[in-house]
């Protein structure tokens, strides 16, 4: 390959990293406004999850103990909370579904000998566009309170 078409590639490669970059945060914001709410126990549970999957808010109907029991209360809590996340993992995979053609396209064009850092940007941008999933609570998250792990009883 003479230098002008390696250099119309390169140009062509970096234009494309660019504007995949630009989508990446566009995406990335999308993304981390998303909440889902998942219920259990008739609709009488909810769990409401945030883009991190943490439970941003927990609702028990002030009827859930005429048709349910007290003991029950606990795993009806866990299979909502499970279903809010599974459902914002599945917008999240869906809001950036429509970056994986141009990722595809760049990484065919990865193999361009003459930029070796090349497949760190493009390692950066896979990790940019993986949904976030906190190993542990922080607690000096300002978002945190104390009194979010009692359930709210709606009337």
């Amino acid at each position: 390959m003479d230098n002008d078409a390696l250099r119309h590639e390169l140009t062509e490669v970096s234009a494309m990293v660019q504007e995949q970059m630009r989508k990446i945060t566009f995406m990335q914001e999308k993304r981390a406004a998303l909440s889902a709410t998942g219920t259990s126990a008739d609709g009488m549970v909810e769990v409401t999850v945030d883009a991190q999957r943490m439970v941003t808010q927990t609702v028990i109907d002030e009827n859930y103990l005429s048709e349910f029991e007290f003991e029950d209360l606990a795993p009806h809590v866990t299979l909502a909370a499970r279903a809010a996340v599974e459902r914002i993992g599945e917008e999240a995979a869906a809001l950036m579904e429509p970056l994986s053609g141009p990722r595809d396209a760049i990484s065919a064009m990865a193999g361009i000998k003459a930029m070796p850092e090349f497949a760190e940007v493009l390692a950066r941008a896979r990790r940019a566009m993986s949904p976030h999933s906190p190993d542990s609570v922080r607690r000096d998250d300002p978002d945190f309170s104390e009194d979010s792990r009692f359930p709210t009883v709606r009337e």
